[in-house]
């Protein structure tokens, strides 16, 4: 329901006139009409008909009205929960910033992101820093409202970046005797560093200290080594005056 039922008139021996009844309470009299039957149920329908000398004949024939179906909403059917994600970058040299983005699908609603360095966050997105070199697996576990839980897992790769001696003399001049603090900036994780003073001393202290007692213009000289054996020397001047 509703069901519209066209009826058409079949009979024979000249009716002249005609009564339909729907039994449904209406009626009607053309030859061929349209029915609507709003509500479910079984209707008996019959027709009358009458010639001209007045003797009727009648049909009837049920007609069955159905519930309508029930509509149901369209539900999209479930995503299955799956763990992904991009990271701007995945190799360059330390200290490295690397920006992870989350691109699960299935509806996640907490992450837990392992960085392989010991760090951990719940942060969706985020940009985390490596400072070290090395080989890190980087692992993002999501779950979703059911408990469900999905882990993707990529490398990021810190390289060890170029050695670069660099220092910087703490007075670079003065009179004498002057006490000068040495400060290494070098980069490129160096491991080793030997000074050499000028005066014919030298020292291995990453951050040493030094007298120089007598008035002079000197080279220093510091020569740093990482751990694969590279090394690198950087000059600058110290001057002692009277």
């Amino acid at each position: 329901a509703p069901l519209a039922v066209q009826f058409n008139d079949t009979s024979t021996g000249d009716p002249v006139s005609w009564l339909w009844d729907f039994g449904d309470g209406t009626t009607a009299a053309d030859q061929n009409v349209t029915s609507t039957f709003t509500v479910p149920g079984v209707f008996p329908v019959t027709l009358t008909v009458a010639n001209e000398t007045g003797d009727e004949a009648s049909a009837v024939q049920e007609i069955t009205v159905e519930e309508p179906p029930e509509e149901t909403p369209d539900v999209p059917p479930a995503v299955p929960l799956n763990a992904s994600f991009i990271a701007n970058v995945t190799e360059g040299f330390a200290p490295l910033d690397v920006q992870f983005n989350d691109t699960s699908t299935g509806d996640p609603v907490s992450w837990l992101w392992d960085f392989g360095d010991g760090s951990v966050s719940p942060e969706q997105n985020l940009t985390y820093t490596y400072v070290m070199p090395g080989l890190y697996p980087v692992t993002l576990t999501v779950a979703n409202e059911t408990g469900d839980e999905a882990s993707a897992v990529e490398n990021i790769t810190v390289l060890v970046p170029p050695l670069n001696a660099s220092f910087i003399a703490t007075p670079p001049t003065g009179p004498a005797p002057l006490t000068v603090q040495f400060t290494d900036l070098s980069t490129g994780f160096p491991v080793d560093w030997f000074w050499e003073f000028g005066d014919g001393r030298n020292d291995t202290a990453q951050n040493p200290v030094h007298e120089y007692p007598e008035e002079g213009v000197y080279q220093v000289n510091l020569t740093v080594e990482n751990a694969t054996g590279v090394n690198d020397t950087a000059a600058g001047f110290v001057e002692v005056v009277s």
